[in-house]
């Protein structure tokens, strides 16, 4: 939903501006100095079991060396492979909630 803003500048005239819906800044994560322990990590626990994956083998995957690209169809959400501590190569899917909010939703085998 938009919300608008009117302000009165004189007589007549009157000024509209977006304030919410449109002309924000995305958060951004800086995956290249990313550290788990400063974010609020939730899970997906259906989606991530249906694959098999656990939220310990996703924290050892963070903890193991990531790498990371954004989703071409969601512009929320980015791609992140790594490895188990078993050496399990994993995909996983995570959406930007908000700022220092990250909920991993699901995830396969490579």
């Amino acid at each position: 939903m938009v919300r608008w803003r009117r302000y009165a500048c004189s007589p007549g005239v009157t000024l509209v501006s977006v304030c919410d819906g449109f002309g924000y800044t995305p958060v951004v994560v800086r995956w290249e100095r990313f550290d788990p322990d400063e974010y609020e990590i939730t899970y997906n626990d259906e989606k991530l079991a249906a694959h098999a994956i656990s939220r310990y083998d996703v924290m050892e995957v963070l903890a193991n060396g990531i790498y990371v690209t954004r989703n071409k169809r969601a512009t929320d959400r980015y791609r992140v492979r790594g490895r188990t501590d078993a050496g399990r190569p994993l995909e996983l899917i995570v959406v930007v909630e908000g700022t220092y909010q990250l909920r991993f939703i699901t995830g396969w085998d490579l």
